[in-house]
């Protein structure tokens, strides 16, 4: 008779990390703005996973959230206003010759 196959689970480490039973790889459980994210570490050694754990959280902490909510007409705004001033008036071809670049009705570049 065989047994069926035995399922893993989230055993906790520490704070945040926790060891997968059947396979024996970490995991990050973390709670970032009122979300629990859990993310592999890819690793099954626990000093890297902690490592690992401390590098997730300030990755998390360095994602700017709104962000995620700007148009592509404010991006391309924003990325015309940082490179302008090194870049001649030809490497934008079509542009320059306009006094000012719409997208959608909306004034990009002045």
């Amino acid at each position: 008779m065989t047994t069926p196959a035995q399922k893993g689970r989230f055993e906790p480490i520490s704070e945040g990390l926790y060891g997968f039973s059947t396979s024996g790889t970490y995991f990050a459980v973390v709670r970032h703005l009122g979300k629990l994210i859990r993310r592999s570490l890819e690793t099954d050694d626990r000093a890297l996973a902690k490592r690992r754990l401390v590098d997730f959280r300030r990755t998390l902490e360095r994602v700017d959230h709104k962000a995620g909510k700007i148009t592509v007409a404010e991006l391309a705004a924003r990325h015309f206003a940082t490179i302008q001033h090194r870049r001649k008036a030809a490497s934008f071809p079509g542009v320059a010759s306009r006094p000012g670049w719409s997208v959608n009705g909306r004034e990009v570049l002045q």
